[in-house]
């Protein structure tokens, strides 16, 4: 087994996630919504892919998972899908070989209208990769918080959607507003579909 003691932690406020990574790993990019673990700062030819990413977007599960699925670059007769819970939350593992014939493993989940990928090669030593997996947290709000009642996400200070329940962040606070079109919720869209707060903009509704 592999002692994670030393392991360092990168925690992401703005997306609502941390996650672990090896200590003789770094953080080789980082932008808003996309970072990047690797044990070498600099590619080179012969270079093993042993970098590890997490990926964060505002965007509909089922809709990120297809974009995953119907990239140009993946050989489509190379994927495969399998259920698996992360933090609690069914997710998927997605299998593919890339134009280059690297395997690539993505593991996707969603919550609050985020869905979020973390994705590694399959060069990556399994027991650090089960270690990533299992470090992975996702700041979800407690069992006892309705995330569809109103009174409790009005006015509320927030960083990122996860803050407001199923509520757009807007200008750092909860977006709880009536609404009968998408054009009125500056953020998010108009509850109008399959969702338990219709009339209000939201970050969960889907057609």
């Amino acid at each position: 087994t592999i002692d994670t003691t030393s392991w360092q932690t990168y925690e992401d406020k703005t997306n609502g996630y941390s996650i672990k990574y090896p200590a003789d790993y770094l953080i080789k990019m980082q932008t808003d919504g996309y970072v990047v673990f690797d044990p070498k700062s600099i590619d080179t030819p012969d270079t093993t892919y042993l970098h590890i990413s997490v990926t964060v977007e505002d965007n509909d599960f089922h809709t990120y998972r297809l974009g995953v699925l119907t990239d140009p670059s993946v050989q489509s007769d190379s994927v495969s899908e399998e259920d698996v819970t992360i933090d609690g939350l069914d997710g998927k593992k997605i299998t593919l070989k890339n134009a280059l014939g690297e395997t690539i493993i993505h593991y996707i989940v969603n919550y609050l209208g985020k869905v979020y990928d973390i994705s590694v090669s399959d060069s990556v030593d399994s027991e650090i990769l089960n270690n990533v997996l299992a470090s992975f947290r996702i700041n979800q709000l407690a069992d006892d918080v309705d995330i569809f009642d109103t009174n409790e996400f009005t006015g509320k200070a927030c960083v990122s959607n996860n803050d407001c329940g199923a509520f757009p962040c807007y200008e750092n606070k909860c977006l709880v507003k009536q609404c009968t079109s998408d054009s009125e919720c500056l953020a998010g869209t108009c509850g109008q579909y399959a969702t338990p707060v219709l009339g209000y903009c939201t970050t969960i509704d889907v057609l």
